[in-house]
């Protein structure tokens, strides 16, 4: 059960940590830690039917559409092979 007096108590804690803010190192947040922050990207997953036919020209394709990054899925050590050449 929330009470006034827990409230004040979490209230003055967060505008503590507010003022604090302005001094903490947010690099992190920063968007020139992530350089492909812009840059969007496609799992692959969503295409493991037509990479099974033929991967490189399904990653051609990808390329051509403007894709430069994608997120690997669980796959079978044949297959890194085969994508790493590409």
């Amino acid at each position: 059960m929330n009470t006034r007096r827990k409230f004040l108590h979490q209230s003055a804690l967060a505008g503590a940590a507010l003022s604090l803010a302005p001094f903490l190192n947010l690099s992190c947040m920063s968007n020139k830690s992530l350089p492909y922050a812009d840059t969007i990207g496609l799992q692959l997953y969503t295409l493991r039917f037509q990479l099974d036919e033929d991967a490189p020209a399904t990653l051609a394709a990808l390329k051509k559409m403007g894709y430069h990054q994608v997120e690997l899925m669980d796959i079978t050590q044949e297959q890194e092979l085969s994508l790493i050449h590409i």
